[in-house]
């Protein structure tokens, strides 16, 4: 399962969300914003701490050209990172040359690998 896959929604979830068919990733954020209970939730996609939706910081969602008070999950917020840093070629192998935007979002002017990076975007996470 993705989080990007398509889903058709059945007539009591469509009422619920408001829609017939999106993502699953969607469909959670949602689910979420209707008041269902997040246990509930992630029991009925079998959800991670990864991939569950989660609100990120007002300059995580202007980095991402979203909406501030939007929820993402940590792995949708690593996507947009590593696009982020596919797009400006900003890799080199293991180690990541931040740029100016990406080093402001960070906060972080130490050397950037794929691993320590977690460190920094989990900073963006609202809880």
């Amino acid at each position: 399962m993705n989080l990007s896959d398509k889903v058709t929604l059945n007539s009591e979830l469509t009422k619920l969300v408001g829609v017939e068919d999106c993502t699953i990733e969607e469909l959670i954020v949602k689910m979420y914003l209707s008041g269902v209970p997040s246990g509930v939730i992630k029991y009925a996609v079998k959800l991670s701490d990864f991939t569950t939706p989660v609100y990120v910081s007002d300059e995580f969602a202007d980095f991402c050209g979203v909406n501030n008070g939007t929820m993402m999950s940590r792995h949708y917020m690593n996507e947009q990172i590593s696009q982020y840093i596919k797009d400006n070629n900003l890799n080199d192998g293991k180690l990541i040359h931040a740029d100016e935007k990406l080093t402001n979002l960070l906060k972080q002017n130490a050397q950037l690998t794929w691993f320590n990076i977690q460190k920094y975007i989990g900073e963006h996470v609202m809880h």
